[in-house]
């Protein structure tokens, strides 16, 4: 739990969220040659294996951050007063 640590997971957890947003817009191109019902396959699939990977990514972010909050109010009311 140290917070070199927490900081990389938070990154790593950004950088995996926004892949994930790349990968769900990669349906976009497909009415280019699909017909409709592979549109709609497309887009499900797309939807199907992407947000779930994009709510536990911004899930772990969000708990990392209260971490490294709750780290920081810690060290300041254990720091010695000047």
């Amino acid at each position: 739990r140290d917070r070199q640590a927490l900081e990389q997971l938070a990154l790593e957890t950004r950088r995996a969220e926004l892949v994930h947003w790349l990968l769900l817009a990669g349906w976009l191109p497909a009415p280019l040659w699909l017909p409709p019902l592979g549109v709609v396959i497309n887009l499900l699939f797309a939807c199907l294996f992407n947000l779930p990977c994009l709510l536990l990514q911004r899930h772990t972010r969000s708990r990392v951050e209260r971490c490294l909050q709750q780290r920081q109010v810690r060290l300041r009311r254990s720091a010695p007063p000047r």
